[in-house]
């Protein structure tokens, strides 16, 4: 009788684990990368660039990550079955000089937007917080519209 117990209880808890291993896979679950943006090379080259000539006279970084990684949203954008683009995003650290950095912006906006390789982006926005004084950041967004090819 405590065999047969037994044998119904494994059951039961095999009965439990095999579909969640099989259906769930938690094994898989720390191993997914996180949606993020990756630039073409040529993309790449051009925000390297002009990263390089603001970091001549101010210490900044370039991110591209909070863009549309989505592989649907690109696909979708190929089949032409959007409602609405979404912007392209480019992200630059604390600024202090904000004549500087936008003279910068209107020098490589155009180059950017000439490199970027799917046309599923409806503007190009670069946004970075501005260094009023020692203890308030102010945050700008300047945006440009990509022209449709």
């Amino acid at each position: 009788m405590k065999v047969l117990k037994y044998i119904w209880v494994a059951l039961l808890i095999i009965s439990i684990l095999l579909p969640m291993l099989l259906f769930l896979n938690p094994f898989v679950w720390g191993m997914r990368r996180a949606p993020e943006y990756i630039p073409s090379e040529r993309l790449e080259k051009v925000l390297l660039k002009m990263d390089e000539e603001i970091n001549k006279i101010e210490r900044t970084e370039i991110y591209t990550y909070n863009n549309e990684p989505n592989l649907w949203y690109l696909r979708d954008c190929e089949n032409q079955k959007l409602d609405s683009l979404n912007n392209f995003k480019i992200d630059l650290t604390e600024i202090k000089s904000d004549s500087f950095i936008r003279e910068k912006i209107k020098k490589y906006a155009p180059l950017i937007e000439k490199e970027i390789e799917c046309k599923c982006y409806d503007s190009l926005i670069f946004s970075y917080q501005l260094r009023v004084s020692e203890h308030d950041l102010t945050e700008v967004a300047v945006g440009f519209k990509i022209k449709s090819k």
